[in-house]
């Protein structure tokens, strides 16, 4: 815990000169966290979508998207007028065929093992448990609810 403690404080006063390339904190959080973002919902969109999606794969796919942050300062050094959001995007498209090419090289996960953590049509169907209520489970009924919910906060936040 201490030793740890210890780490993540060095680490930090030794990152913050970074942090201080750009102009806001809000700048900051924007370019090199979505490159955080990138790997994770590679891994955690493959891993739910995927029945071949394997855990060497994902790990490796998440260890090699750290040293991504790199990119930001090649990006605001070689590229400056470029999107980093669409740099991200580019980035999330290597991690993806990354991950699709470690989890095709390696071992296939057993069945036992995916077939509770695996999409599959079944689970579009919404289980009735009382009829009288069954116009609660009704795709237009949340739907419409979802699109009041959300004209609601529109208004009122515009």
């Amino acid at each position: 815990g201490r030793i740890t403690g210890l780490a993540v404080l060095v680490f930090g006063a030794l990152w913050s000169p970074v942090v201080t390339r750009f102009e806001l904190v809000f700048a900051y959080f924007q370019e090199c966290w979505v490159f955080f973002a990138a790997p994770i919902v590679v891994v955690f969109v493959g891993g739910i979508l995927w029945k071949r999606a394997s855990a060497p794969a994902a790990f490796y796919t998440l260890l090699l998207g750290f040293p991504m942050l790199i990119l930001v300062f090649v990006r605001r050094e070689l590229f400056p007028g470029f999107n980093p959001f669409n740099l991200a995007g580019l980035a999330a498209l290597g991690m993806l065929a990354l991950f699709i090419i470690m989890s095709l090289g390696s071992k296939p996960p057993s069945a036992e093992n995916v077939s509770g953590t695996v999409w599959h049509k079944g689970l579009l169907a919404l289980p009735l448990r009382d009829t009288r209520l069954a116009w609660l489970t009704s795709d237009k009924f949340l739907a419409i609810l979802l699109f009041i919910t959300y004209g609601s906060l529109y208004a009122w936040l515009w």
